[in-house]
């Protein structure tokens, strides 16, 4: 996964797959791995936080999920395969 610096947006990351076979179920779980990583990453999941850093990091993780849900589906139904090493998805924050 990669940062990305947008100014004074929201963070983003880059998670990159040009390496993965998204065609295997290896490849796909491989993907999602990645996704997640990233996400808990960029939204600074720490369960040493205090009750209310960790509910925002919590609100964060599920925006982040809804967010990437329609590039990794449009990924995965192969209507951006072609674009796989141009156009990886890109996760952000709330």
């Amino acid at each position: 996964a990669t940062a990305m610096a947008q100014d004074g947006s929201a963070p983003q990351v880059m998670v990159r797959y040009n390496d993965l076979d998204l065609n295997t179920s290896s490849g796909r779980e491989r993907l999602d791995t990645r996704v997640r990583f990233a996400i808990r990453s960029m939204c600074n999941i720490d369960g040493r936080q205090p009750l209310r850093q960790r509910t925002m990091a919590q609100e964060c993780v599920a925006q982040a999920h809804r967010d990437v849900a329609p590039q990794l589906a449009a990924l995965l139904n192969g209507s951006s395969a072609r674009f796989a090493s141009e156009k990886p998805p890109v996760v952000a924050a709330p």
